[in-house]
Order: C-alpha cells, then structure tokens, then sequence
C-alpha cells in the first residue's frame, strides 16, 4: 500500500504490514505505531506528483 497525506489516529495499531510513503503523513495517537512506512526516493518532494 502506498499512502499520502493522511492522518492514522486513535487506532489499536496504526500501520500493519508494508506500507510506501511519500512522507507527509501524520500517525498520532495509536496505542502501537506498528510497522513503520518506507519513504520513496529522495527527493524534495519524496516523489509526490
């Protein structure tokens, strides 16, 4: 899954399994943080069109 500008909060666990993003995603408030996500290539942007 890849994810992009969104809020995981006040879940049991935030993040389960693979997960790609493009780094301006906000995880807050999750009993577990879970597995946490890769960022895509670097760049100033992250890849993000």
């Amino acid at each position: 899954m890849t994810i992009s500008n969104l809020n995981v909060s006040f879940n049991g666990t935030a993040i389960t399994g693979a997960t790609a993003s493009f780094g301006n995603n906000r995880i807050f408030g999750n009993t577990a943080a879970g597995t946490a996500p890769t960022v895509g290539a670097a760049s100033t942007d992250h890849g993000q069109q």
